[in-house]
């Protein structure tokens, strides 16, 4: 027969509290988003650049490795269809280089 501890707590969620981003006032993020911008450009004479270039050309799904360093954040609001202000989340990202994705 097992023993069960008898608590006042209906159920401890602290286990659950993720580190979610939190803005200003402490208002935990109700969504979260990474925005990418920036331009590359390739070399023409690079087989390997090709490659990459010719493979996205085809409108094929393709794997790419993005290097990027972050740019910003950004913390904006929108207003439910309630009335209640959503925290939004968005980390900008600058890319500077690509390349095919091992397979």
């Amino acid at each position: 027969m097992s023993v069960v501890e008898q608590t006042d707590e209906i159920f401890d969620a602290s286990r659950y509290d993720l580190p979610i981003p939190q803005d200003p006032r402490g208002r935990k993020a109700d969504k979260m988003t990474i925005g990418i911008g920036g331009s590359l450009e390739f070399d023409r004479t690079s087989e390997e650049d090709l490659d990459l270039i010719n493979g996205l050309r085809d409108g094929s799904v393709t794997e790419v490795v993005l290097r990027a360093s972050v740019a910003g954040e950004t913390w904006t609001y929108a207003e439910d269809e309630d009335g209640n202000v959503e925290p939004r989340y968005q980390v900008r990202l600058k890319v500077y280089e690509a390349e095919a994705a091992d397979r």
